[in-house]
């Protein structure tokens, strides 16, 4: 057992999925009354006699005015788990949902817990997976870039320091997140990537191999271009976290204002000059594999060169000072490279997403879209991810009509190797034409698309 249900309700796939607005609006709107809560806290409950749940940190908004409303909310979360322990062994409680709420909950790590809760009607679809998908963004930045929490052999309790932590640290993470921007991300575990042509690729290996190979102790080397990612060394995983993290300019890698160079490669992380004119360097370390990994970064233009030091090296400016010249050929081969959006043989107004769950590619093409149809056709693109995912078999097709009178079909398409949705306007109202038309805008050329060239 791994869903906890207080009433059964039918699945509403034409009600709206999208999460509204900015996440960190549960901590400073009243307004945003559709996420209700996000909370960080033990799993251990102390022995002591009277003792109340332990929470790390939480964030609800400010018109609830309970004192004990996150002690209260992990006093439930508790006994969920537990309840769902007795009867489902090793699998835990992830999903809990009443007429009024819905509640994702996952293990950070050590019996530390997240959870977050939306609120919704009675007749609301479910958002498990995309609420899922938002505490494993979370989980995945916390573990590359902060020590897992440690308890006290003794006591079982969180140690103070893991504990200060674990607020620091989701302290930065919820605030920084855009959940809208970041949607598909979360829901497909995916990242945007561009594929390089094959004459730019084996000219690029012996560049990487010889910076790998150098005196100065690199460990890994990604290369972006604009948003996204064209080459990495990274574990694949790494590497999507570094996109999030990096699209949403989390503080954390960020801790100072740089100025922008338009024509030199400059820092982005690793090495500046304080308002004292005196150098200050700060390369934060990635968590790999239970080693700790340097992380610094520069940039030039919009191509951006992410890099770690071997682990257990400690940066210094006359080691970081040798980085600059050492990426002189990659910046100078890199230079070739241009972003164009190449035109398709078909107008829009169409979103075209593909999602390559093997290679966590994901692209997405669109055309003529208005700026009141965005969230409707995000939310289309969701329905028909969800439904696909909860109710189809690995391969299915589904055709499905937007909100009357707009005109709106999505075509999804899934296998085991791909995923294609397709949102398109169709002013006949003929399904078979829907299918047809979403079956063309599957094809490259016929779409809107970015393109790298050289």
């Amino acid at each position: 057992m791994n869903v906890i249900k207080t009433k059964f309700h039918l699945m509403n796939f034409t009600s709206r999925i999208l999460m509204q607005k900015h996440f960190y609006q549960i901590a400073s709107t009243p307004e945003s009354t559709n996420l209700q809560s996000f909370i960080v806290f033990d799993g251990v409950m102390p022995v002591a006699e009277g003792s109340e749940p332990t929470v790390f940190f939480s964030r609800f908004p400010t018109d609830i005015h309970q004192p004990h409303f996150a002690v209260n909310q992990v006093g439930l979360l508790l006994t969920f788990l537990r309840f769902a322990t007795r009867f489902a062994g090793d699998t835990p409680c992830d999903y809990i949902r009443t007429s009024s709420h819905e509640t994702a909950i996952l293990e950070l790590d050590n019996q530390v817990w997240m959870s977050v809760q939306r609120q919704i009607s009675p007749n609301s679809p479910s958002n498990r997976d995309l609420l899922n998908s938002m505490l494993r963004s979370c989980k995945s930045i916390y573990q590359l870039f902060f020590q897992p929490p440690k308890r006290n052999p003794e006591t079982e309790e969180i140690l103070d320091e893991s504990a200060v932590i674990l607020k620091k640290a989701f302290e930065v993470i919820v605030n920084s997140i855009t959940w809208a921007d970041l949607g598909f991300i979360h829901l497909f575990d995916s990242f945007f990537q561009l594929k390089l042509n094959d004459q730019f690729s084996s000219e690029l290996c012996p560049i990487i191999h010889r910076l790998l190979n150098s005196d100065v102790p690199i460990a890994h080397i990604a290369i972006m271009y604009s948003r996204y990612f064209i080459f990495y060394t990274f574990p694949t995983d790494v590497a999507r976290t570094l996109s999030i993290c990096l699209r949403m300019k989390l503080p954390y890698l960020f801790p100072r204002v740089l100025a922008k160079e338009d024509e030199r490669l400059y820092w982005i992380i690793g090495m500046s000059k304080t308002e004292r004119r005196t150098v200050s360097i700060y390369a934060p370390p990635l968590f790999i594999d239970g080693k700790q990994y340097p992380l610094i970064a520069l940039r030039m233009k919009k191509i951006r060169f992410i890099l770690t030091l071997q682990s257990g090296v400690i940066p210094s400016p006359k080691l970081l000072a040798a980085v600059p010249p050492l990426l002189k050929p990659l910046r100078k081969h890199c230079e070739k490279l241009k972003l164009e959006t190449r035109s398709g043989k078909k107008s829009g107004p169409y979103v075209v997403l593909k999602n390559l769950p093997q290679e966590k590619m994901l692209t997405l093409s669109h055309e003529k879209l208005s700026d009141p149809t965005i969230p409707i056709a995000e939310n289309m693109i969701f329905q028909a991810h969800l439904f696909a995912t909860n109710v189809a078999q690995q391969k299915s097709s589904i055709v499905f009509p937007g909100p009357s009178g707009l005109g709106y079909y999505v075509c999804l398409r899934k296998t085991i190797a791909e995923e294609v949705v397709v949102m398109c306007q169709n002013d006949t109202k003929e399904v078979t034409r829907a299918i047809s038309a979403g079956h063309e805008l599957e094809r490259q050329e016929n779409v809107k698309r970015p393109y790298i060239t050289v």
